[in-house]
């Protein structure tokens, strides 16, 4: 089960996307990409793209590699998604 360490309640609030849709992105995105990682740090940051109407921010895993997930709010669409 993956921790999610920062105060994401804030990122939900701005992106009008719920907490537990960015936490189980953030899951899958482990699962699959870094099955070590136990805990997602936010970063705290969130970066607008008002033309595009998108929002981003990042997380960085506790893996050996300290890899860093991007989630990614399409306001749009509707959708939320990691890379």
């Amino acid at each position: 089960e993956l921790a999610i360490s920062g105060n994401i309640d804030y990122l939900a609030t701005l992106t009008g996307v719920e907490k537990d849709s960015i936490v189980g992105c953030l899951r899958d995105f482990v699962r699959s990409r870094s099955p070590y990682a136990k805990t997602a740090t936010w970063d705290g940051e969130v970066y607008i793209d008002a033309n595009d109407n998108k929002t981003s921010s990042t997380f960085t895993l506790d893996d050996p590699n300290g890899t860093i997930v991007t989630i990614v709010v399409d306001g749009a669409a509707g959708k939320i998604s990691a890379m």
